[in-house]
């Protein structure tokens, strides 16, 4: 299988916890795409190389929402509360329709 290089530590006085950085080939992973997905599902991350190069990551699926991302990242905010906003119904005068309305708003 691919090479493992020891990405980064974590140290405890009780155990030593190693993150795995795994490069492999093209042609390797084709060959071995079942095996290499299982890693990636119990979470390794997987560089793929062609030539020596890096040219793709396979990574597992975070499980968060996209908002939930773009707020974490400061791109939005939250809302500020909770409750559902519903508009009252527009009440049109008898026999207008609602082009006819919108058209009146317009002007």
């Amino acid at each position: 299988m691919g090479k493992q290089l020891i990405k980064e530590s974590v140290h405890s006085e009780d155990f030593v916890v190693y993150i795995l950085d795994m490069n492999v080939g093209i042609a390797e992973f084709r060959q071995n795409l079942k095996e290499y997905l299982e890693k990636v599902q119990q979470g390794d991350e997987i560089s793929i190389t062609d030539r020596g190069k890096v040219v793709a990551m396979v990574t597992p699926v975070k499980k968060v929402r996209k908002l939930d991302e773009m707020i974490a990242q400061g791109l939005v905010r939250p809302p500020r509360s909770t409750g559902k906003f519903i508009p009252k119904p527009i009440k049109l005068k008898d026999g207008a329709t609602v082009s006819e309305f919108i058209s009146e708003q317009r002007r």
